[in-house]
């Protein structure tokens, strides 16, 4: 009697001999992989850079409503002025500058809008960096203020409403958050395209 299974070694090494004969790529081979490989990297490098942008958009975005959410929720809570303002060293508010050089949350206690002694400060944000622009319109150019019922007023008790402009820096139209302040001291976020961004 025959023996099967040595015919089916032989058939099985007659086949991993032939399969490690063609295993490999020659040279030309490799040459038109990378060639396919830079066209697909170049064509989604413009993509992964737009997400990227927009992902730091919304993370800024972020990042600053729930400062102002904190600055809101400690007022009504500990029933005094809080405000957060520009500040790039964390310790003091800025008059002037941009928004995307840090802010800070702090207990305003003589409602100046202003740290002085005695106020604590409750969050500082670091400047975001990148060609990130940040800016307020004219009532929240410098800071927003929460007085102890949770709306928003300025120093000089007058209503404080504005609008905040997140976008990447740019000459032509670009994405961009927009962040609402309403009456009450409610904030809200909106996508926008910006004419341009500087």
């Amino acid at each position: 009697m025959r023996n099967k299974t040595s015919k089916v070694g032989k058939v099985w090494r007659g086949a991993s001999a032939a399969w490690g004969r063609e295993i490999g790529f020659t040279l030309v081979e490799m040459l038109m992989a990378l060639a396919v490989l830079a066209i697909l990297a170049m064509q989604a490098i413009p993509s992964m850079a737009a997400w990227v942008s927009k992902v730091r958009l919304s993370s800024a975005a972020d990042q600053f409503f729930q400062s102002l959410a904190l600055a809101r929720n400690e007022a009504i809570k500990r029933n005094t002025r809080t405000v957060v303002c520009k500040s790039a060293a964390g310790s003091v508010c800025d008059l002037t500058g941009s928004w995307q050089w840090g802010w800070i949350v702090f207990v305003d206690v003589n409602g100046n809008a202003q740290v002085d002694d005695g106020d604590q400060i409750l969050f500082r944000q670091a400047a975001l960096g990148g060609n990130i622009r940040f800016d307020g319109n004219t009532n929240v150019a410098k800071y927003v203020s929460y007085s102890p019922n949770g709306t928003s007023k300025m120093v000089g008790g007058a209503v404080q409403m504005g609008t905040f402009t997140i976008c990447m820096a740019s000459g032509t139209p670009t994405d961009a958050r927009k962040l609402m302040l309403s009456k009450p001291g409610q904030v809200r976020v909106e996508k926008t395209v910006v004419e341009s961004c500087q």
